[in-house]
């Protein structure tokens, strides 16, 4: 069910979980989580914006000095990366229910291996 408030130009979709809002040029709100900082971020976005575009966007809004070089979009309801940064959110299926992560690719990993491997282990 679609309706047009005359005022602003905004459409609103029902739908389930409450609604999502499509604005008259066709664009909506990204919810997007800033992991590093634990911050969430609103971005009005359309699909045709491919993933760099939101990249930038995304730290255009921040406004905080920092090496952003290691950062890339993680979709955590897919287990996937958003590494394409040609592709579009049409191209990736993401839409206004959807909620991603910006967050640096690489972790540090920590391994605790289990007492018993330390006396099996011999130099040679």
């Amino acid at each position: 069910m679609m309706g047009v408030n005359g005022t602003n130009g905004v459409e609103v979709e029902a739908g389930q979980g409450g609604g999502k809002v499509v604005y008259g040029d066709g664009s909506w709100q990204l919810t997007v989580f800033v992991t590093d900082l634990q911050v969430e971020r609103n971005l009005r976005v359309r699909g045709d914006l491919h993933i760099g575009g939101v990249m930038i966007k995304l730290v255009d809004s921040l406004d905080i000095a920092m090496d952003w070089s290691d950062h890339a979009i993680w979709w955590p309801n897919r287990n996937k990366w958003l590494d394409k940064t040609r592709w579009t959110l049409d191209q990736y299926n993401v839409n206004a229910d959807t909620v991603i992560h910006f967050t640096p690719m690489h972790k540090t990993l920590r391994i605790q291996l289990p007492e018993s491997w330390e006396q099996g282990y011999t130099r040679g």
